[in-house]
């Protein structure tokens, strides 16, 4: 994973574990919304999603959303959907954190509603985890793709973390919702209804009626005027059968014992289809010894049902706070505690009896109760009433810990009152704690990471800024850290890196940084190198050479010993106009100048290194381009017998560059094995040198016996599809295989032996015939000549060069021409260029023969032409 990946990544984590801490509601909803759109953007997803799952109506309903450009949202097609329309998904995500649909096609028939369903939206692969809170399933992340997509199980994981922070904000939300929802359903809603005015009169013999009825809106009374100064007995009717006794005998006792009436009865159809009525009346007697009550009737149904509602809202909000996971703790206005919830016992290990009357005070540390008490104090101010405050708490058994406390003041019976909301912080900080670590260190080393680097470095570039002091990025690569890694295992290399770590910080000054940006690569900051002293250069050098020093050690790994090195690159900087960016590039072009140098060394950067690289990489982009534009042209210099008779030839490229002219094949075909283009430029060369053998076999005369011969670099050769794709190749044109020859260089003998010799047998065993090029120039030895099924040796021109002047070139081409006669391989000279080279050669019994003496590099047609003369009109006359 390359640095801005991982960096992306980390910045992630920061963001989503944030949501835990935002101080609103509406921060974490915005929040969420966020992150899905920075996860959908990272993962290059189609769409993503949050939904939540409502346990009690067994549904599940989207309230995220992100689509890209061009993709149909599915926002309001699944909203109150049955969870038992994604059966096979709820029970998957019963028993794993996520599932991974890499092709939703290929989904089985257990998972057929969800395969309809994804497909309904057009979604091909996917990835869903479950929002989990409390070991409860609170809802679902998703992330969709419209093409075929694969998720590595390293991205899952992140998304699992991504999924546990979510499944926290989303529960929050709800939480904190519901939470709302409550506490409005406890206020008490009530209003003044009118009532209606009456005469109600008892005659001597007992009958009822009414004088006199007000327009008094009230339930159930329906009836005219008239009827009811007729007979009150249509209202009593409605009176229930459970209230109408106790209301007549009332009655009865008011008119005998003149007392006034206040009563409430129901009238109705039933208790479900009723209302409650009040009656307040005064009595008197009138002349006729009539009686006569005058008063009002109020409908107070409402205020029944409100009153019943009260208890509802009273008992659920001792419920709540006999449940809910914050303390609560209600004082006077000097900080004495009148009463807590069970939450707070549980918190402070401390029994409610024992804290009543006294200070809350007694709930922090003795050092920091007073100072906290102010703090507590000044929160209560009209301006921050309410806000939260963090502060250092003591349980009963004398453990610290931090909380948060929401201080109110509030009016209660005709004095102020404190209540306080305490939450215990503790894994929220511990979380916070290691989220910054995870952000700011590396996790296998402790070290710092890229980011605390770019922050170190700004730091000690301002100080060099205000000191008048110079400092240094030191770049450090380890040698052969893949080699111990890949042989001895991941994690004896992490061991390794820790161990290196540990010495790296050991050799150091204090101030000095030491940071890991990633796999063996490590970076540390030299400042305070003053300008009286010695030059920074020697300064910087001094201490590098101390952590060379530490480095070079013996490292006992895993019950093995193992000698370690490292190449250092160095930049030095004096101001802060210099970047890290910079810096780093120049570090580490110093660096591979170092192991260019031959490993366990330190390099300096200096300007001549930034040309080079650039017109490196100019050359490159040229390369490039002259690859897929197919600038690149194949010519081909014939080698020849003894007698000058033309027996093959071999392909060189050539690249004739528009803007460059010709590039010396010395220049740009090392750059091509360096930036891993040398495979396109061999197989291009391989192609058109069959397609020559293929012209030759046909036209025939003589061209069917000619060879040709196609170098083979050691990158090429190496590649694990090579010999695949050759065979492939030779399959179509099999007659052409005995013509073609492989030149590979000693270079490929620095690779597993056996496994080359295998290579070449099974190349051989197709036909083709392995030349080895430029013998003697490299890893040059006698046992793998011995065992490796060769057929040809080319003595290098560097010998045929002063072969008449050098009395040791001619004994090393005297001795590969030996050496080749008694293994039985053909020996070629290439790089003949004078007659008396060529004389040399074939008294030293030399048979065949390549270089300018015959013939120079040409194009295909130009061969053509060339060994049409040579077979039609008579060999070239040798000197």
């Amino acid at each position: 994973m390359d640095l801005d990946a991982l960096n992306g990544q980390q910045g992630l984590l920061i963001d989503v574990f944030g949501l835990t801490t935002s101080p609103t509601t509406s921060r974490v909803v915005s929040g969420v919304q966020t992150a899905i759109e920075k996860i959908a953007a990272l993962y290059s997803a189609d769409r993503a999603y949050i939904m939540v799952v409502d346990q009690s109506e067994k549904t599940v309903s989207t309230i995220h959303e992100f689509v890209r450009s061009g993709i149909s949202p599915q926002f309001h097609t699944i909203q109150n959907t049955p969870l038992e329309s994604f059966p096979w998904l709820m029970t998957q995500l019963g028993h794993t954190p996520a599932v991974v649909i890499d092709d939703v096609h290929q989904l089985g028939s257990e998972a057929q509603l969800e395969r309809a369903e994804l497909s309904r939206q057009e979604v091909r692969s996917a990835v869903l985890v479950g929002l989990i809170c409390d070991d409860n399933l609170v809802g679902l992340f998703g992330l969709d793709y419209t093409e075929r997509k694969r998720i590595r199980d390293d991205q899952v994981r992140l998304l699992e973390l991504c999924g546990q922070a979510l499944g926290a904000a989303v529960a929050r939300v709800r939480a904190e919702t519901e939470k709302a929802h409550a506490l409005k359903s406890l206020q008490v809603f009530s209003g003044q209804f009118p009532g209606t005015l009456f005469k109600l009169n008892q005659t001597p013999d007992g009958y009822l009626r009414f004088t006199y009825l007000g327009d008094g809106n009230l339930p159930f009374f329906k009836y005219n005027d008239c009827a009811l100064r007729h007979s009150a007995a249509l209202m009593i009717e409605k009176i229930l059968d459970a209230d109408r006794e106790s209301f007549e005998n009332m009655l009865r006792h008011s008119a005998k014992f003149r007392t006034p009436v206040e009563t409430r009865f129901r009238m109705g159809s039933s208790e479900q289809q009723c209302c409650w009525l009040e009656m307040r009346a005064a009595v008197s007697l009138l002349e006729d010894n009539s009686v006569e009550w005058s008063g009002i009737l109020f409908d107070v149904t409402e205020s029944k049902r409100d009153r019943r509602a009260l208890e509802d809202q009273s008992r659920m909000t001792r419920t709540i706070l006999e449940n809910m996971p914050d303390g609560v703790i209600t004082a006077d206005i000097n900080g004495r505690i009148n009463n807590v919830n069970p939450a707070v016992e549980s918190i402070f290990k401390i029994s409610r009896l024992t804290l009543l009357g006294k200070s809350i005070g007694m709930l922090m540390p003795p050092g920091l109760a007073e100072s906290q008490m102010y703090l507590l104090g000044r929160s209560l101010s009209s301006e921050t009433s309410g806000s939260s405050i963090e502060i250092l708490a003591m349980d009963g058994l004398g453990r610290e810990f931090p909380v948060e406390v929401r201080m109110s003041l509030v009016d209660a019976d005709q004095s102020a009152a404190v209540i306080g909301v305490i939450s215990d912080i503790s894994e929220r900080k511990k979380a916070e704690a290691e989220i910054e670590d995870l952000a700011f260190y590396d996790p296998l080393t402790r070290l710092p990471n890229r980011r605390l680097l770019k922050d170190r470095l700004q730091q000690a570039l301002s100080d060099s800024n205000r000191d008048n002091t110079s400092g240094a990025l030191v770049f450090i690569d380890l040698d052969h850290f893949k080699t111990i890694n890949d042989s001895a295992g991941h994690s004896v290399g992490d061991q390794l890196l820790t161990e290196v770590a540990k010495r790296l910080s050991q050799s150091v000054r204090e101030g000095d940084t030491v940071a890991r940006l990633g796999g063996d690569e490590f970076v540390v900051v030299l400042k305070g190198f003053k300008q009286n002293a010695r030059p920074p250069a020697e300064q910087a050098e001094k201490v590098c050479e101390k952590m060379r020093d530490a480095l070079n050690g013996t490292y006992l790994l895993n019950g093995a010993e193992y000698q370690g090195s490292s190449s250092m690159g160095v930049a030095l900087f004096h101001d802060h106009d210099t970047t890290l960016e910079q810096l780093l590039a120049q570090a580490d072009l110093a660096m591979f100048r170092a192991k260019d140098d031959g490993r366990n060394c330190i390099r300096f950067f200096d300007q001549k290194m930034q040309t080079a690289v650039s017109q490196r990489l100019s050359l490159e982009a040229d390369l490039r381009q002259a690859i897929r534009h197919r600038q690149l042209t194949v010519y081909y210099q014939p080698q020849v017998d003894g007698d000058g008779t033309v027996i093959g030839a071999e392909a060189l490229i050539r690249w004739n560059s528009p803007s460059r002219g010709f590039v010396s094949p010395g220049e740009f075909i090392p750059l091509a094995e360096d930036a891993g283009l040398i495979g396109e430029i061999g197989a291009y060369v391989l192609d058109q040198s069959l397609g020559i053998l293929q012209a030759w076999a046909n036209r025939g005369s003589g061209f069917e016996k000619l060879s040709l011969s196609v170098n083979v670099s050691a990158k090429q050769f190496q590649s694990p599809d090579f010999v695949s794709n050759l065979k492939n190749k030779i399959a179509v044109q099999a007659e052409l295989a005995e013509n073609l020859k492989l030149e590979i260089t000693e270079s490929v003998f620095a690779l597993d032996l056996a496994h080359v010799s295998a290579m070449i047998c099974e190349i051989r065993n197709m036909g083709v015939t392995v030349s080895l090029d430029d013998f003697g120039t490299g890893y040059s030895s006698l046992s793998y000549l011995k065992n490796l099924p060769l057929d040809e040796l080319k003595i290098d021109q560097s010998f045929v060069r002063d072969l008449l002047d050098d009395p040791s070139d001619a004994a090393i081409a005297e001795t590969i021409l030996a050496l080749a006669s008694s293994l039985g391989m053909r020996a070629l000279a290439e790089g003949v260029e004078t007659a008396g080279q060529l004389r040399r050669l074939k008294a030293m019994g030399c048979q065949f023969f390549q270089g300018f003496l015959f013939a120079r590099p040409m194009p295909a047609t130009e061969l053509d032409a060339y060994v049409a003369h040579q077979l039609g009109t008579g060999r070239r006359p040798l000197p």
